[in-house]
């Protein structure tokens, strides 16, 4: 009888074992309307130090330096520097063309990343990052000056 107990009760931890991985497999695949998912788009674009110098050569953005520390250096042809956090305080400096070319900068990328939440929250959509900051912008070899604003 001792035997036939424990039979079953190894066949009953085999069975939920096996019901239990089963339970966890992959889910059969489901046709979706291509047109009812959404596409999330970012309206921020993170870019190199040397793809964002070739483009600031060839286009007029407008440059903001995010960063709140005045030693944060600055690069050539920045056009206001206003702290992330004190964006939406700046609003009517910013461009009023929703889709006008920003790019954004810091030290790091920390507070240039904020940033462009910041402005697609307020409806801007044509954003550039600078990926790493003035550390990556200088590591890359590329010019920058002091701090003016």
């Amino acid at each position: 009888m001792t035997r036939f107990l424990l039979l079953a009760c190894h066949a009953f931890v085999v069975a939920a074992i096996a019901l239990t991985l089963n339970a966890c497999g992959p889910a059969e695949p489901q046709a979706r309307d291509p047109e009812a998912v959404p596409v999330l788009r970012s309206p921020v674009t993170l870019m190199s130090p040397t793809t964002l110098q070739a483009t600031l050569g060839g286009e007029d953005p407008v440059v903001i330096n995010v960063c709140t520390s005045p030693r944060s250096g600055e690069l050539a042809g920045t056009d206001m520097a206003v702290a992330y956090n004190r964006l939406a305080d700046a609003a009517d400096r910013l461009p009023i063309d929703k889709d006008a070319r920003i790019v954004l900068y810091c030290i790091s990328g920390g507070m240039s990343a904020t940033a462009g939440k910041t402005l697609t929250a307020m409806g801007y959509t044509n954003l550039i990052d600078l990926a790493g900051g003035t550390r990556a912008w200088r590591r890359a070899g590329l010019p920058i000056g002091e701090r003016t604003q």
